[in-house]
């Protein structure tokens, strides 16, 4: 690619009407070398030359599928195996003055998935029906006639591989944590973002009351780029409403699950507080099977708990280790010290 070619992010600016969570200052990009630190500025160089490797990297990438691609056909298992394409973030190239992830925008919360499966060929290559990450272990499942686990929260869209125009969910569920959030229950403010066929729906919570402290909306019809937050309008008033409502379902239907192995009295926020930390397990995703599309990241798509270590045990035993530790931070080690 030529550098000199690559156009700045066509809205460099924040959205109207954000709220205090809605951006950060972009510190992981700002820890890599020749990097602005504090709250400088990408120059208009460096932006050129970051946009510059961004594309290389996903260039490279794409290259690698087809090496797979290629060998699979090369040694006769083209029509035995599917091949899923996914990733685990968005990215920001300079848009909403901002680099990097660590949002609830939904620019945030893009991946690509692309689905190959032998013997699956519509003539319609995607679809706008909405998944979500957690779908995809049971979508394997299914497509190989295996038994679901009863503990799986996903279901499976392999219908939507042979029908894209089929419907399967309403709305799907992203999570994040800002950092200085990330370790102190008490204080911990968490932005649920929920993803529908026309609206993105924010609320930042606090994890401890489920007070919500501030919210966004964006009408993607109108603004697909998400460039004005509307909840506060008169004529959304209702929108927001049945959007809550929807997303204070999913939540619950999340927290149950990861409070099963906690006492009454810590259930609630535990669960909440496993939620809100591993982004990893809940952002949202919206299929598309061959363009590149929504969002998120999922470390351990068969696993019912939260925790980056091993068992839901582990989980309640780190969590309540967090718990009796005074400083802010879980004891290095556990689960929930790692990043």
């Amino acid at each position: 690619y030529n550098p000199s070619l690559n156009s700045a992010a066509y809205n460099p600016y924040f959205p109207d009407n954000f709220t205090k969570h809605t951006i950060n200052n972009y510190g992981e990009l700002r820890n890599y070398y020749g990097m602005p630190r504090g709250r400088l500025e990408i120059a208009p160089d460096v932006a050129q030359h970051l946009k510059h490797g961004y594309y290389a990297s996903v260039t490279f990438i794409d290259a690698q599928i087809g090496k797979i691609l290629n060998a699979l056909k090369f040694n006769g298992l083209e029509e035995s195996t599917i091949v899923v394409v996914f990733g685990d973030h968005g990215y920001k190239l300079g848009e909403h003055k901002s680099w990097g992830k660590h949002t609830a925008l939904e620019i945030d919360s893009r991946v690509p998935l692309i689905v190959k499966v032998p013997n699956y060929n519509p003539i319609i290559k995607s679809t706008r029906s909405i998944v979500e990450l957690v779908d995809l272990y049971p979508t394997l499942l299914d497509l190989n006639a295996l038994a679901q686990p009863e503990h799986l929260e996903g279901e499976s869209f392999a219908p939507i591989l042979k029908n894209p125009k089929l419907p399967f969910k309403r709305a799907a569920l992203s999570v994040w944590v800002g950092k200085r959030y990330r370790y102190d229950v008490e204080n911990q403010i968490v932005g649920y973002a929920l993803q529908t066929d026309r609206y993105r729906y924010i609320e930042y919570q606090r994890t401890v009351t489920e007070q919500v402290v501030a919210r966004e909306l964006y009408d993607h019809y109108e603004d697909p780029t998400e460039n004005h937050n509307v909840a506060q309008k008169l004529e959304y008033k209702s929108t927001v409403s049945n959007l809550s409502k929807i997303m204070t379902e999913k939540i619950d239907a999340q927290v149950a699950v990861r409070s099963e192995d906690f006492s009454d009295t810590e259930s609630t926020t535990v669960g909440r507080f496993a939620l809100g930390y591993n982004v990893n397990n809940f952002l949202k995703l919206r299929a598309s099977f061959s363009t590149a599309f929504r969002s998120p990241n999922i470390l351990q798509l068969n696993q019912p708990y939260v925790t980056r270590t091993g068992t839901r045990t582990d989980a309640v035993q780190e969590y309540r280790i967090y718990k009796n530790n005074g400083d802010k931070r879980p004891p290095s080690g556990s689960g929930f010290a790692n990043d």
